[in-house]
């Protein structure tokens, strides 16, 4: 080793790599790069650092290696802070100071040359080392900190001269969180508040560890780490099960969960009216014909199944020419007088939940043209089983054909302009169908039976 005095106050001196030739590591000859495995230190006072570096090299040894450890060599101005590392069995003292391995851990004593008392400040500016824990020891004041989360270590110092006995440097293997226990299945009703604390304690076995406890969970379920409790209240949407993660997670990412099921079990909705039902009209001795919509009721509950039924608003029961298919969800008959009706329409869930909606049937008298209509507007045969033929008599224009199943889903469309036309009903399922034909007189309705 050698010194350089400056006798200016600012200065440089440039050592090229060819002239640093204390070994043939590449290690000591870059430059603004990170090494592996290294922990860079220093002292600080007021404007005053002096540093030293650990690290582990392979073919290195725990004593004094030429090709790998520099000596300190201590400052003339005994008032400046110094640093280094020692061997305390072979009583070496290192500015580099390099080892093979941690093992299953390794402490490294830490030394210290005081001038003057008063407070310092020993900075960790480097920390190539991954997976190992790192934390520095100061057994004067029965303390410990992990570098990971104190990068610096400020100190009071009231006697000069060399210190061997405060400072350790600990080097361990990282250990995740340990759990203290493990959380039974849980289970919760739709619609109600859930809240669970959980008793599962993380701690870590590594020196000044800390572990931050979080939780994988639904959008729903919200979770307070500090109390480690979940609650929330899930609707219908979330029925059904959760795998939850209770997750403890050291200093340096290392993670332990402990997971639990939690089902969220069905409670019944009571259907609900989606599109209200639009008012009707019927003409006396006209066949009136009118499906519900597919999309009046609805109910949000996997699995359930509505039946409807229908009655006068009062309660009575529906007038003898109206009836009500239940299945296909049709009204139809023929009115023999005028009148207004008030019907309602009632939704029925497996759970007896109801919802209802109700519309007005105004029957005014017909027209002669519509009195005419059925006359002159024929479809046969009925019940067909191939084709179906709708004819015109006397009936100007053209033809618009909606048809339609049980369930009042459209599943055909057409038009015509001539005296007839005929439709293909071989690919359609046996079974109830309505026909709407429109023209420029009147819009008529037909029920027709496949075989």
């Amino acid at each position: 080793g050698f010194f350089v005095k400056s006798r200016v106050a600012s200065a440089s001196f440039t050592i090229p790599n060819t002239a640093r030739v204390h070994n043939n590591h590449a290690f000591w000859k870059g430059k603004n790069e990170v090494y592996p495995n290294m922990l860079r230190m220093n002292i600080a006072k007021d404007d005053f650092v002096d540093e030293t570096v650990v690290c582990t090299i392979e073919g290195s040894t725990d004593g004094h290696d030429g090709s790998f450890d520099l000596h300190k060599k201590f400052s003339l101005d005994t008032s400046k802070p110094q640093i280094f590392t020692f061997n305390s069995e072979t009583e070496n003292q290192f500015a580099l100071n390099s080892f093979p391995s941690i093992g299953t851990g390794k402490q490294v004593p830490v030394g210290l040359w005081i001038g003057e008392t008063g407070e310092y400040t020993i900075n960790f500016t480097e920390n190539s080392y991954a997976g190992v824990r790192i934390s520095l020891e100061d057994k004067l004041l029965v303390d410990t900190i992990a570098l990971e989360t104190n990068p610096s270590y400020t100190f009071d110092v009231s006697e000069t001269g060399l210190n061997y006995n405060r400072f350790v440097l600990h080097f361990n293997a990282n250990n995740a969180p340990l759990a203290s226990g493990t959380i039974e299945n849980q289970q919760t009703d739709e619609d109600q508040t859930y809240q669970f604390t959980s008793t599962v304690d993380f701690t870590d076995p590594d020196l000044g560890d800390n572990v931050t406890v979080t939780a994988e969970c639904p959008t729903w379920l919200a979770f307070d780490s500090e109390t480690k409790t979940f609650s929330g209240i899930p609707t219908n949407s979330e029925v059904g099960n959760y795998t939850i993660k209770l997750i403890g997670t050291d200093l340096m990412n290392a993670k332990t969960e402990v997971s639990f099921n939690l089902e969220v079990v069905n409670t019944n909705d009571a259907p609900e009216l989606l599109v209200p039902l639009s008012d009707q009209t019927a003409k006396v001795g006209v066949e009136f014909n009118f499906a519900l919509p597919v999309n009046t009721f609805g109910d949000i509950d996997a699995g359930d199944i509505l039946n409807f039924s229908a009655q006068l608003e009062n309660g009575s029961a529906l007038p003898e020419w109206l009836s009500f298919n239940t299945s296909a969800k049709v009204f139809s008959g023929t009115p023999s007088e005028p009148e207004t009706l008030n019907i309602e329409v009632l939704a029925s869930d497996l759970s007896s939940s109801t919802a209802s909606d109700v519309f007005e049937i105004l029957v005014s008298p017909a027209s002669s043209v519509e009195q005419n209509m059925e006359m002159l507007l024929s479809i046969y045969p009925n019940p067909c089983k191939d084709f179906v033929t709708i004819q015109k008599k006397g009936v100007s224009g053209s033809a618009q054909i909606v048809m339609r199943n049980m369930m009042g889903v459209p599943v055909y469309f057409g038009q015509f302009e001539g005296t007839n036309t005929q439709i293909d009903m071989s690919r359609y399922a046996s079974g109830v169908y309505f026909i709407e034909i429109t023209t420029e007189q009147h819009t008529q309705n037909y029920k027709f039976m496949i075989e």
